[in-house]
């Protein structure tokens, strides 16, 4: 997953050598890496368990899950498993206000289940509940960026083969980064361990979504990646006038729902790596502000700046600094855009203006976030009276 830790780019790179891992995008771009074992789905109801559900994409993902229609999924309701490692903040994130949500007239229900990753004996429990009762189960295999990352994503993968899952789906990063720091090679470590090839044998059959830039790290990736309009018409921004061809986190989910729905994903996706972008290249001087400048009223300005000279004003050192430069020089590059996003859910990916309209409040100032609503109005007449309320604040 493509999000960022200063931890984890300052740990020295370590080169690739899998050709497979290395092989510049495509329009469309499905890797196939190595033989799998043919897939022979069980019958019965589809349960999804999801790693990393409090997560960017697992979050979006858990509630994408619980929208699928009935008829959408052939063999019954669907069951959606998050499996996480502190249920009390799953509870507080996920949808039914954190209480499991019983599916009722076939619709999807959600169960929340609690489990140490770096514990094989607890996941094997955890995943017992899961997946011995009968049914199809399968995987959405996320972690957060932290040294033991690759042994706890094995971990729950190895547990979920050992309790009969069909197919998992493995968030990833883009192919460019792969040759760029440690935190890539882990990622490298699992998808060869799920992928197979060189005589490694698979340990499920699995697919691979590897995404550019998540846009969300414009409204809320800090002082690095954010682009802070808040108390001014102007900002700075490392990347600012590069061409990134980066991807909603929403598409993302989209994505991985699509693959974990589907009536056999193993026969039609193990073995395969999706690069996943935008529409298009954007930049952020133009396309971001030309958006954020339609929603306020009038033009901001977002200015590229020196990484070096960034980093030094947040106080990193030198060190880190070399190696964010380093990866942000990558990251600039990849303006690459695929048709992933359209061939898995049957539409277009969001544009950047599309991102900015859905979720306008990180780009407005302080005194216009409060004319903000946080749902939609039964009429205009309501609306107008809630915005008057807020001003009398």
């Amino acid at each position: 997953c493509f999000l960022f830790s200063v931890a984890a780019i300052a740990i020295p790179s370590t080169a690739i050598s899998s050709a497979a891992l290395s092989r510049p995008a495509s329009r469309r771009l499905i890797l196939r890496a190595g033989a799998t074992t043919e897939p022979t789905g069980p019958d019965g109801p589809v349960t999804v368990v999801i790693a990393g559900a409090t997560g960017r994409v697992g979050s979006r993902l858990v509630r994408k899950l619980l929208s699928t229609p009935r008829e959408a999924v052939d063999r019954g309701p669907l069951r959606v498993v998050a499996l996480v490692r502190n249920a009390t903040k799953a509870r507080s994130l996920l949808p039914a206000g954190g209480a499991d949500a019983a599916g009722d007239g076939g619709r999807p229900s959600l169960d929340i289940v609690e489990a140490d990753y770096s514990d094989a004996d607890g996941l094997h429990a955890a995943l017992a509940a899961c997946g011995d009762g009968g049914g199809d189960l399968r995987l959405f295999l996320a972690c957060g960026n932290v040294p033991e990352q690759a042994t706890l994503e094995l971990n729950v993968a190895r547990a979920a083969a050992r309790h009969g899952a069909s197919f998992c789906v493995k968030l990833s990063t883009a192919a460019p980064f792969f040759d760029t720091s440690q935190h890539s090679a882990v990622h490298a470590e699992v998808e060869g361990r799920l992928l197979g090839g060189d005589g490694v044998v698979p340990v499920l059959p699995s697919a691979v979504l590897r995404p550019n830039m998540f846009m969300q790290a414009l409204s809320d990736g800090g002082p690095l990646l954010g682009v802070n309009l808040r108390d001014s018409d102007a900002a700075q921004h490392p990347l600012a006038d590069r061409a990134i061809s980066m991807i909603d986190c929403d598409d993302v989910a989209s994505c991985a729902a699509a693959l974990l729905s589907g009536p056999d994903p193993a026969a039609e996706h193990a073995g395969t790596t999706y690069e996943l972008t935008g529409p298009r290249a954007v930049r952020i001087d133009t396309e971001l502000a030309d958006a954020v400048s339609s929603l306020r009223g009038r033009p901001v300005a977002v200015a590229p700046c020196d990484t070096a000279e960034l980093c030094r004003g947040l106080g990193m050192p030198p060190a880190v600094a070399d190696k964010l430069a380093s990866f942000f020089g990558v990251l600039g590059a990849y303006g690459t855009a695929t048709s992933a996003v359209e061939a898995l859910t049957g539409r277009t990916a969001r544009s950047v203006a599309d991102f900015v309209a859905a979720d306008p409040a990180p780009f407005l100032p302080r005194t216009y976030r409060r004319l903000v609503g946080a749902r939609p109005a039964p009429s205009f007449r309501a609306a107008a009276r809630e915005v008057a309320d807020a001003s009398v604040d």
